[in-house]
């Protein structure tokens, strides 16, 4: 996101919308893998676990907490056509 505010600030709005479709695709992904809506936790859960995979996704109850397929399908969906968004 770092990279979406820099671009901003030089004025490069070309690199700006770019981005925000990329971030747009991405999360239209990320809604259609996990489901029925759930708390913001439970998709920054995702996020976090993208940089730490050792990062549980486990809410506690009442929430729900999304899967380790739905995960593992996100992950491998940015690999594939976003690489540059995760490490």
């Amino acid at each position: 996101m770092e990279r979406t505010f820099y671009a901003a600030q030089k004025r490069e709005f070309n690199k700006v919308n770019q981005y925000q479709r990329e971030l747009s695709l991405m999360s239209e992904k990320l809604t259609e893998l996990t489901g029925e809506p759930k708390i913001d936790g439970a998709y920054d859960k995702f996020l976090a676990r993208l940089a730490d995979p050792k990062f549980s996704l486990a809410l506690l109850p009442p929430y729900d907490t999304n899967t380790e397929k739905s995960f593992e399908e996100y992950r491998d969906y940015l690999k594939k056509y976003q690489p540059h968004w995760i490490k």
